[in-house]
């Protein structure tokens, strides 16, 4: 699953994006997408970690929340042979979430579970 999870272009095909962009696998790559519901983020890899099966993403912008930065990260933890248990984590900051970020984020994150729910039966 990690293998996966860990390729960007994945992305796509896991929340059903309308358009996606990224030039490589690789700390930093560039990558910009389109949501299904037409919302529009800029982001790069801030973080790959192969030992902890984990990757992160460091938005610079987006139609949730403008220039405000803050990051996201899929994580894959290994449950016995076979199972993993794969988590979505938001990272924000200290101020208030601004109006329709967290239904969105959250919609989007329930994609990507379903995705790799599909994917991986």
């Amino acid at each position: 699953m990690w293998d996966y999870i860990s390729e960007p272009a994945n992305y796509k095909k896991l929340s059903g994006v309308k358009s996606f962009t990224c030039k490589e696998k690789a700390l930093n790559a560039k990558i910009g997408l389109t949501t299904r519901s037409g919302k529009q983020r800029n982001q790069y890899i801030s973080v790959i970690d192969y030992d902890r099966f984990r990757i992160c993403y460091f938005v610079t912008h987006s139609d949730y929340d403008g220039d405000n930065q803050w990051v996201y990260s899929f994580d894959v933890h290994p449950k016995g042979e076979k199972k993993c248990e794969f988590v979505v984590g938001v990272y924000h900051g200290f101020e208030a979430l601004p109006e329709g970020f967290k239904t969105g984020i959250t919609q989007e994150f329930n994609d990507i579970i379903t995705g790799v729910s599909k994917e991986f039966k």
